[in-house]
């Protein structure tokens, strides 16, 4: 609320300037980030006095879509360090 109503004018800005001109989004990407992000977040928060904490962990299923493209580009560099002329003043790694 401060940067929309201090900051940015000061600056020269209008806050609906921000979020106009585009055919893509609009003012409805503001909102759609302060309700998903912003309001859920704080909705974790335990308020009650029996509340506690809630921990969250990854299934195994959430780790191995996270680190299978990272495994697939260290493949991917491998196969093309072996047999793309990557580093041509290696010529002894090449296949002729």
């Amino acid at each position: 609320i401060y940067w929309a109503s201090v900051t940015a004018p000061s600056e020269g800005f209008h806050m609906m300037q921000f979020y106009s001109n585009n055919g893509f989004y609009g003012i409805l990407i503001l909102f759609a980030e302060v309700v998903w992000v912003m309001v859920l977040q704080t909705m974790a928060v335990p308020v009650m006095p029996f509340d506690t904490w809630a921990l969250y962990f990854p299934s195994w299923q959430e780790i191995a879509t996270t680190i299978l493209p990272v495994a697939y580009g260290f493949i991917l560099i491998a196969i093309a360090y072996r047999y793309l002329p990557v580093f041509p003043q290696e010529q002894e790694l090449y296949h002729k």
